[in-house]
């Protein structure tokens, strides 16, 4: 092999290891506070979301507040959020996908008339739809879940879910027999009441750690922390500076 061939081939070679280094650093990049569960099944929980407290003195709670205390079931490994599975989380665009119920009206009874409030959370309107109608900015609460009339050949039965987009696809047997309980929700969170401008006296009492910064565009309440421009991680814990190799 000529030395310039030879040359190429160690420069590759020390190029695709750097970038194998780099995804094992990112994919080891700490998510949880110590002594706290980063899975519940095969469900990411990324701070600051947690489940109970630490085994770790001084077994703080592994979650930053309340609202984003999680349970996880062992019997069947599902990581409920109040009574809704929780199917994941997004640390980076905070956003957290719930499992939520279709209501079902048949025979003129409420099979099933759901209900959700989502505290300080709001859900979606982005990434989500009711039936054909966009989602009214800001949504904390579902008082009722109304179901628009699908009839069939047996009995009359309306349907009527609001879910993540992309998660139904309508066929027409659904009209003979809808065959789900639940579909995808689409929930956005943020960390705290205040906004950002409540904190510029007082670093010490926001979420944001070290090379992070405080966003609150697009909240009523609350606000968001980001990694500052050329690090990355979980700003509820603090961002590292992200790697770069030059050759």
């Amino acid at each position: 092999m000529e030395p310039l061939q030879l040359r190429e081939v160690l420069m590759f070679a020390l190029a695709l290891a750097m970038v194998v280094v780099a995804v094992a650093l990112a994919s080891d990049q700490i998510q949880t506070l110590p002594g706290c569960n980063s899975t519940c099944g095969n469900i990411q929980i990324p701070y600051p979301f947690g489940v109970g407290n630490s085994s770790t003195q001084p077994q703080q709670p592994c979650y930053l507040e309340p609202k984003f205390h999680l349970v996880c079931n062992n019997s069947n490994s599902n990581l409920l959020w109040s009574n809704l599975i929780v199917l994941s989380i997004n640390g980076i665009a905070h956003q957290m996908d719930l499992s939520f119920w279709v209501a079902r009206f048949c025979n003129d009874s409420y099979d099933n008339n759901p209900w959700i409030r989502t505290a300080d959370f709001s859900v979606s309107r982005k990434e989500n739809k009711f039936l054909t109608v966009d989602i009214p900015p800001r949504m904390r609460r579902i008082s009722s879940v109304q179901a628009a009339t699908f009839s069939n050949s047996t009995r009359d039965c309306s349907y009527s879910f609001l879910a993540k987009h992309n998660s139904y696809d309508f066929s027409t047997s659904h009209l003979q027999s809808f065959p789900y309980k639940t579909l995808p929700l689409v929930v956005d969170w943020t960390v705290g009441e205040q906004n950002c401008s409540r904190f510029e006296s007082s670093r010490n009492e926001y979420a944001c750690k070290d090379h992070s910064h405080c966003n609150d565009t697009d909240t009523d309440i609350g606000y968001r922390c980001t990694c500052d421009h050329g690090y990355q991680g979980n700003p509820y814990l603090g961002c590292t500076v992200k790697l770069r190799y030059a050759l």
